[in-house]
């Protein structure tokens, strides 16, 4: 199995915790950046895909900024990390964890967990999310 793939099934169940989970957590930031960095299938796949692949990444990339914006250390990811194929296996994969994201943030931001301003940033994030996902669908 491809590397990055595996990464992402593993982030995809780290993510899907109990609410209560933090949104800011490590774990979630890497996750969401593992989600971000799926876009740069765009390079190698065929030009009808790469366009799609080009708008999720666009909206991902936003959710990243969008949620490490006030937060002191942001995550990152080496360079390496990367898809290795492109196709409809990725493409699932990164619509799961997308959309497993997306509830986590949306869930986050019904909650009562942390302030009212990081909850709103939760629900930007959780739409932010949601429209990437779509893109790929």
């Amino acid at each position: 199995m491809d590397p990055f793939l595996a990464l992402i099934e593993s982030s995809r169940h780290q993510v899907r915790q109990p609410i209560g989970f933090d949104p800011d957590g490590y774990e979630v930031r890497q996750a969401l950046l593992i989600a971000a960095r799926a876009g740069i299938a765009a390079d190698t796949a065929p030009p009808a895909e790469s366009v799609v692949w080009d708008l999720f990444s666009a909206v991902a990339w936003t959710a990243v900024a969008e949620l490490q914006a006030d937060l002191p250390d942001p995550a990152l990811l080496p360079e390496e990390f990367r898809p290795t194929e492109t196709g409809e296996r990725l493409r699932t994969a990164i619509i799961a964890l997308t959309t497993s994201l997306a509830d986590l943030f949306a869930a986050s931001a019904a909650s009562e967990f942390g302030s009212p301003w990081r909850r709103l940033v939760w629900a930007k994030v959780a739409l932010h999310l949601d429209i990437a996902a779509e893109r790929l669908r």
